[in-house]
């Protein structure tokens, strides 16, 4: 079941947790078909990706699981996280993250650019300018 406001789409997600943020109002739920970036990349073959995006709204650690095999075997050069307020209400923190992915770096998307942080420093898990990007360790 997914769950959004058909005025903040942009707010939909697979958690209920997040309606404890102040600003969700997602009130209605609907059934979707989902399926994992392990099973979507084994069905159509794609041996090779350079960059992952995740936006799934307080979904991230499923969206983790089902990544698994990419993550480990594909490894990417890039994957970008949205963090929010909805690992607030998820209990998951950027070390959380950074942990599932062993042998990258982690960097804060700044209006200037991107900086190097420490996924363990608690001022890295403050919710401001809230876009991460881990580099793959060996990507030039």
């Amino acid at each position: 079941m997914i769950n959004f406001n058909p005025q903040a789409t942009s707010h939909a997600s697979f958690s209920k947790e997040v309606e404890e943020i102040d600003y969700l109002s997602n009130q209605i739920e609907i059934t979707v078909s989902v399926v994992t970036l392990d099973s979507y990349f084994e069905e159509n073959m794609i041996k090779e990706v350079d960059l992952i995006k995740i936006d799934v709204e307080g979904f991230e650690s499923e969206g983790f699981a089902g990544s698994k095999e990419i993550f480990s075997t594909i490894k990417p050069k890039f994957i970008q996280l949205e963090f929010n307020w909805h690992q607030l209400f998820r209990n998951t923190s950027l070390v959380f993250f950074s942990k599932q992915l062993a042998g990258y770096d982690t960097y804060q998307l700044i209006p200037q650019g991107w900086i190097k942080r420490e996924p363990k420093d608690p001022l890295s898990n403050i919710f401001m300018y809230s876009n991460f990007v881990f580099v793959r360790s060996d990507t030039d």
